[in-house]
């Protein structure tokens, strides 16, 4: 077999030798006929127009420049903490697909980066890069190539995290301390794939830790300090499906200084809903050290000589109240005082105070429910009742009594004042009646404008005082 020097070593030519006769005058000649087949390194030769050709037991075409499609669908099926594997979709190719290569894309420096062949040659839709660092991300693509060695594009590439099981830490620097009575907050991290979530392993009651980002968070209570300082200690555990991690600290609570601050002035004062007894004021809200605690109402008569008096407390932080149990028809003052927990209170010195004047009262209290008599003697009664109701305050009670006489039509005129209170007291004593009488009662209110309830409609109480008890005297004799 001879072999041309000019054939390389991947195309070669094959020489047969063939038989052949050739007759010459008074001899027989034998002679050879050469024939010359190409092939390559698929064993594939070209004898004539029928053609065969195999690269790893695979036909193939010759001639075939015809990359596969790329694939499609690479996904991250599974995920140690050293390894990742990869699948996808089947590419398609005019002869047949006969393998895979997966390629990542690796950075030199920062001014070079490149596609490296990380597995080679695998013929399932799958495929695992092996000895990986944990908790690293590496972009991946995947390649397809025929018998003849044509490659597809790289499919659309992923980023895959391989697994790390979690460290906790505490990302921040800096003294770390707590006071009775104030939000203490403490920042758990941790590294770690997945993502790790966070639970609270030791801490004192009440403290809590954030599922999710790991925040601690606690308010100490008096009881938390024995001294002047406390040490109190929490362990914060980090967990995720690989592993976990706890993070323990520890810090001082200290018992909570006097608080010497007051809040700041409230201003920017409404009033609203103005009624002949009070009206709503909002302001804007006061801002102190700690926390504002509460707000006190506090008006005074738009007059000279007039005393500052306290009319409302919201009790809690909240900037508005309705203000009751005012004069109608009369101008006030107002000033809003913030105070805290220390029992600090703003200054409303200098301040000049919200003018409100209260609407006119021509509207009359409702009568009075029949009295009760709680005590009768032979020259007095006490008598009580409910309140009576007004659109604005009830300043007092009138009682009103008429003595019965027999055959003897009464009048309005033989009433007589027997009795004045004042403000929200219901109850009054009236002396000086006559023993063994009847008398009739009747209570009616008056608010702060003057208007009386109407006699008509009140239900007068009846009465008889006693009889009188004759006194009688020792009867002294000399001897």
């Amino acid at each position: 077999m001879y072999q041309s020097p000019a054939i390389s070593k991947t195309k070669r030519q094959r020489v047969m030798l063939a038989p052949a006769i050739v007759v010459f005058v008074g001899m027989l000649l034998l002679t050879f006929s050469a024939v010359v087949h190409a092939f390559d390194s698929s064993s594939c030769t070209n004898p004539g127009p029928s053609t065969e050709c195999r690269l790893n037991g695979k036909q193939t075409v010759p001639n075939d420049t015809q990359a596969p499609s790329a694939p499609t669908g690479l996904t991250q099926a599974l995920a140690t903490e050293t390894s990742l594997t990869l699948a996808w979709n089947a590419a398609s190719d005019n002869v047949g697909v006969v393998g895979y290569h997966v390629y990542e894309y690796v950075r030199v420096n920062q001014f070079f980066s490149h596609w490296i062949r990380v597995v080679t040659n695998t013929p399932a839709l799958t495929a695992t890069v092996s000895n990986l660092a944990p908790g690293t991300s590496h972009k991946l693509a995947v390649t397809a190539f025929d018998a003849v060695g044509n490659e597809s594009a790289r499919s659309l590439p992923i980023l895959a995290t391989t697994l790390k099981a979690p460290t906790a830490f505490h990302p921040s620097s800096g003294d770390v301390f707590a006071t009775v009575g104030q939000l203490f907050q403490y920042e758990v991290d941790a590294s770690g794939v997945p993502t790790p979530t966070f639970s609270l392993e030791w801490g004192p009651p009440a403290m809590t830790v954030n599922h999710d980002t790991g925040l601690v968070e606690w308010i100490p209570p008096a009881e938390s300090v024995i001294t002047d300082t406390a040490i109190v200690s929490a362990t914060v555990r980090a967990s995720n499906n690989v592993g976990h991690d706890d993070h323990t600290f520890e810090f001082p609570v200290y018992a909570q200084p006097q608080d010497v601050d007051a809040p700041s002035s409230v201003t920017a004062i409404t009033a609203t809903q103005i009624t002949p007894a009070g009206f709503t004021l909002t302001w804007s809200p006061s801002s102190d050290n700690v926390g504002v605690a509460g707000y006190k109402v506090k008006v005074q008569i738009d007059a000279h000589g007039q005393l500052l008096i306290t009319v409302g407390d919201t009790a809690s932080p909240a900037a508005i109240f309705d203000v009751t149990g005012l004069r109608a028809e009369t101008r006030y003052r107002v000033w809003i005082v913030a105070y805290d927990a220390a029992g600090n209170e703003s200054n409303i010195s200098g301040l000049a105070p919200l003018l409100v004047t209260t609407l006119p009262d021509t509207e009359p209290p409702n009568p009075v429910p029949s009295a009760d008599t709680t005590e009768v003697s032979s020259t007095g009664v006490t008598l009580s009742w409910a309140p009576a109701s007004d659109n604005g305050v009830i300043d007092g009670y009138k009682v009103l009594g008429q003595k019965i006489v027999a055959a003897t039509t009464q009048t309005p005129a033989d009433m007589f004042l027997a009795a004045v209170v004042s403000g929200t007291v219901t109850t009054a004593t009236i002396n000086g009646l006559e023993p063994s009488t009847e008398y009739l009662f009747w209570i009616i209110a008056f608010d702060t404008a003057g208007n009386e309830s109407p006699l008509e409609g009140s239900t007068p109480v009846a009465i008889k005082t006693l009889d009188m008890v004759p006194l009688y005297l020792p009867l002294i004799t000399s001897g």
